[in-house]
């Protein structure tokens, strides 16, 4: 495992290092929504995707009880693809313009709210609302404000919404489908015997 932060040529085994604080136990390092993933994974749910917004926005596909992960754990980092709306100028963290997560998750809306302020006729639209009194605009002032309903904070929200929903409507559209077809091949080799 590299280290994300400090010394960044140094390599620690860190599951060697936790199996030793954690002796009676197996360790397994992975990533957080794969983790919140398997919390949710039953006997009755066993495909499935689940998502997250915070920090970033990430996802994962559970197909028949596994992640579908690639050979260094990745997969479902839907922060990461570019969103062709009209906020595509917006930095995300990994640097690279226009990715869902510069503008849905809870970095990026404040990043959005910004650009979206800046614009002179949404001053002039939402002259009365708080976030233009506000020093600095941050993901807590923007929920203050959509919980004080301002028309601005909604506004924004709605703005910041809209790759999400884009991005579940492809996960639907793509995955259940590439899903039914699996599930339908697999069905179809053990009863053919192929």
């Amino acid at each position: 495992m590299h280290l994300l932060y400090g010394d960044k040529d140094k390599n620690i085994d860190l599951n060697h290092e936790m199996s030793k604080i954690f002796s009676a136990k197996p360790c397994f390092i992975i990533n957080d929504i794969t983790a919140a993933g398997y919390r949710y994974l039953n006997t009755e749910m066993e495909t499935f995707c689940i998502l997250t917004i915070s920090s970033g926005v990430g996802g994962k596909i559970f197909y028949r009880g596994e992640a579908l992960l690639d050979k260094e754990g990745m997969a479902g980092e839907v922060g990461h693809i570019y969103y062709r709306g009209k906020y595509n100028q917006l930095i995300c963290d990994c640097g690279e313009y226009g990715h869902i997560g510069s503008m849905a998750s809870g970095r990026g809306i404040e990043q959005l709210a910004r650009c979206i302020i800046d614009q002179e006729e949404i001053k002039n639209t939402y002259f009365s609302s708080v976030l233009l009194q506000e020093q600095e605009l941050t993901t807590y002032t923007i929920v203050k404000a959509i919980k004080e309903k301002d028309p601005l904070a909604l506004f924004i929200l709605g703005e910041a919404v809209k790759p999400i929903v884009d991005i579940i409507n492809t996960l639907i559209f793509t995955i259940v489908p590439l899903y039914n077809f699996l599930k339908n091949k697999i069905t179809y080799k053990a009863l053919s015997g192929v």
